[in-house]
Order: C-alpha cells, then sequence, then structure tokens
C-alpha cells in the first residue's frame, strides 16, 4: 500500500515557483537561483525552563534573495516551525516585496518553541552576534555587548508583536524577561535586569550580564529617540544591527561605540549620529 509523502510547504513554494517561471519562461540560471534561499542560519538555543530542567530550542534565519535589497522578514515561534517553514516563507516574502516594488529581498526566521518569548529572543540574539562576527563576546566588554543586545532585541520584538497582533502590553518596557523572572527574582516588577538604572562605566563589575545594563540603557535611550529626529525605531534596528558587523570579536565598549556612531552617520545623517554619541556618552562610553 502507497504511502503519503509528508507535506512539505517549501516543496509547495517551489512548485509554485516553477509554474510561474514556465509562463515567464524564465532561463535555467536564473530558475535555480531563485528556487532556493541565497543564504541559511541554523541556531541551538539553551534555555532553563521554569521548573529549572533546560531545552534546548532550534532557531532559523533565511535569506532568500537580496538583489532587491536587505532581506526583510520577522520571527516566528511555532513548535513546529521547521528550516523548510522558514525558507518558504522567506521565498514569499520575495515575491511580496518585489509585487509591491519595495526595495527589499526576502528573509524570515522562526524557532521551533518558546516559553518565556523574550528569553528565546535574547538568545537569539546571541546566535545573530555569532553568525555577524564569529567568535563575538570574547572579552567582558564585548560580552556584557552581547548580553545587552539581547536583552534589547527580546523587548524591541515584543513590542513589535503587541503593536501587530493587538496585545496589551502589561510589563514595564525597561524591563526585559519580566515573566521569566517571576521565577527567582523577588521584586516586584520582577526583572532579570533593566534598562533605566543609568548605570555607567564606574559602575562595571566585570560580570556580562550586569555590565550588559550599561550598554542596553544606551540602545534603549537611543530608540526612545529617534522618532523625534524624524526616523523610526525600525531605522534605528536596522542602524544597529548593521553596524554589528563591524564589531571585532573582542571589542571594547568604546570601540563599538564609535563603530555604532558611524553607522548611524552613513545611514541617517549627523543629528542621529550625535545623538547616539549623547547617549553613550551618558553611560561613560566615550570615543
Amino acid at each position: 500500500m502507497a504511502t503519503r509523502r509528508p507535506y512539505n510547504s517549501f516543496e509547495m513554494a517551489q512548485a509554485q515557483f516553477d509554474h510561474v517561471a514556465g509562463i515567464l519562461g524564465l532561463d535555467e540560471p536564473t530558475r535555480d537561483l531563485l528556487r532556493y534561499p541565497l543564504r541559511e542560519y541554523q541556531f541551538a538555543i539553551p534555555v532553563r525552563m521554569d521548573d529549572g530542567s533546560a531545552r534546548v530550542f532550534r532557531g532559523f534565519r533565511v535569506q532568500h534573495n537580496d538583489a532587491r535589497g536587505p532581506s526583510k522578514g520577522g520571527i516566528r515561534f511555532h513548535p513546529q516551525e521547521t528550516i523548510d517553514t522558514v525558507r518558504e516563507l522567506a521565498m514569499w516574502l520575495s515575491w511580496k516585496c518585489s509585487g509591491v516594488d519595495i526595495p527589499l529581498g526576502g528573509g524570515k526566521g522562526g524557532v521551533d518553541d518558546a516559553e518565556d518569548a523574550e528569553v528565546i529572543v535574547h538568545e537569539y540574539g546571541h546566535a545573530v552576534h555569532d553568525s555577524q562576527v564569529p567568535g563575538f563576546g570574547s572579552s567582558e566588554e564585548a560580552g556584557s555587548i552581547g548580553e545587552a543586545f539581547g536583552d534589547y532585541l527580546a523587548v524591541s520584538v515584543g513590542l513589535a508583536a503587541d503593536q501587530q497582533y493587538g496585545w496589551p502590553a502589561k510589563a514595564d518596557e525597561s524591563c526585559p524577561m519580566d515573566w521569566d523572572a517571576t521565577s527567582y527574582t523577588t521584586t516586584v516588577p520582577h526583572c532579570i535586569r533593566r534598562f533605566d538604572r543609568n548605570l555607567t562605566v564606574a559602575d562595571k563589575r566585570g560580570e556580562v550580564h550586569f555590565d550588559g545594563q550599561i550598554w542596553s540603557q544606551a540602545l534603549w535611550e537611543i530608540r526612545k529617540a529617534y522618532p523625534g529626529l524624524g526616523f523610526t525605531t525600525a531605522d534605528w534596528d536596522r542602524t544597529l544591527i548593521d553596524s554589528q558587523f563591524d564589531y571585532a570579536p573582542d571589542t571594547s565598549f568604546s570601540a563599538a561605540a564609535k563603530a555604532t556612531y558611524n553607522k548611524a552617520m552613513a545611514n541617517e545623517g549627523a543629528a542621529a549620529a550625535a545623538l547616539v554619541k549623547d547617549r553613550f556618552a551618558a553611560r561613560g562610553i566615550t570615543f
């Protein structure tokens, strides 16, 4: 008796493409290029659960094509997420952007489950850093930047999801991973760390999670101030992530801040760059 093959969403997306490519008369090299993603990343994301046990989730990032611009696409959390579902969605985003003439390529990220989603996004942030700069975090300050970026990414992604789906934002924006933190903090609100402790480099303890709050407050204050300059928080997020390609694996606060300043100058101009420099300086980070 014949058995039915499991449904594969990426193969279905490829079949759709093949049908349209035939109608358009695309040549074989172009078909071969567009049938598959340009690049893929896969991550193992270890997370401590509420009951004290540990689980390893799988994260994926797919960039289908960037011929028209940077790869656009968010992060999806689902217990049945696979590399093929992410490939499919990245491919479709290429077609969507092209169809309405948006100068972006198709990209997508996914994680195969989540408890506190902000914990997963935080760990995903480490994977992003490592894919941008292999070995990132090999100095104490670079490690602190990694923890800070994970916290920042966790909250900013959560707020974007709240806005997109109409979910109520019940936690203080400066308080990352509040749900997870209830199991091991006694203060209210429960916060694993904060973006508003006004720490400076003079307060450093040589511990990456604590010291990361110096960097994360600067990132958060820049995010809050960007709209006042006529830009969006998404503009800042893109500039921040773009700047991280220029960080050394063992970067210092000062060197990374300068790289971020340079990228803001290139992307948004002098006013944005001045804001970046000012907010880092407020944390005692100068260059």
